[in-house]
């Protein structure tokens, strides 16, 4: 069975798309595109490929993203007003890399990112995420790493909810692709805690594949920080198990 695409959106402002633009800035980030010899008649999606037989669709559609306004804005997203001005956007399917989450990632975000930057976008999406990225932000995080390397604030999302009266949760969203249970954060007090210690978890679980967290066992940043690890049903209904971590 071969491997499904990899996705991303770009949301930008004109579903206009220069080819050569894309190559010049996939190149300025370590890829090397060409464009295929065999075009669409309609000149859409335009079709590159790349080493090793990739192959990447750029399909423009002349319409917002449906789920844009339903999609989570966090911090490091574009401003509601800017996404909610965004006309048109990208969809990015790159075939030919492996299924591993781990390969596939950082060949897939620098891809948007090349198309992005090409277009004046003004959010990114990769994969099945949900939450809407500023591509300036993605452009830093990702030159900041080695070319086979993605920053896992750009894979693992998160969303932010009130569990209970008094009570708010940060949930992650993306890591079972990476073989991992997603993270459950709870706290009364510290809802920007909660989202640190989040991503710090999403981190070390990406970075360190053979890191198990027992059932009962205590994890935190410091050694002074001891949170009890449980885990519990996800609070989506998914039927997945999450591990939770009550900061107070």
């Amino acid at each position: 069975m071969s491997t499904p695409p990899a996705i991303a959106y770009v949301l930008c402002s004109s579903a206009s798309l220069d080819a050569e633009e894309i190559i010049d800035q996939a190149r300025e980030l370590g890829l090397a595109l060409t464009r295929a010899a065999e075009q669409p008649e309609s000149g859409r999606p335009l079709v590159f490929e790349g080493p090793a037989g990739l192959t990447m669709l750029a399909m423009p559609i002349e319409a917002p993203h449906p789920d844009a306004r339903g999609m989570t804005v966090l911090p490091w997203s574009p401003r509601p007003d800017a996404l909610a001005a965004h006309r048109a956007h990208v969809i990015i399917a790159v075939l030919g890399l492996p299924a591993l989450a781990r390969v596939q990632d950082p060949v897939l975000a620098r891809l948007a990112l090349a198309v992005g930057r090409s277009s004046e976008a003004i959010g990114l999406v990769f994969g099945a995420g949900i939450c809407v990225h500023r591509p300036d932000l993605a452009g830093e995080l990702l030159e900041a790493q080695p070319p086979t390397q993605v920053p896992v604030e750009l894979t693992v999302d998160l969303s932010v909810f009130a569990e209970s009266p008094g009570r708010a949760a940060v949930l992650t969203h993306g890591l079972p692709r990476y073989g991992r249970e997603d993270f459950l954060i709870t706290t009364t007090t510290a809802i920007g805690e909660a989202v640190t210690l989040a991503r710090v978890m999403a981190r070390w679980m990406v970075d360190e594949p053979d890191k198990e967290l027992p059932t009962d066992d205590t994890v935190g940043r410091s050694e002074a920080e001891k949170l009890k690890v449980q885990r519990v049903s996800h609070p989506r209904g998914t039927g997945a198990t999450v591990v939770r971590l009550d900061m107070d």
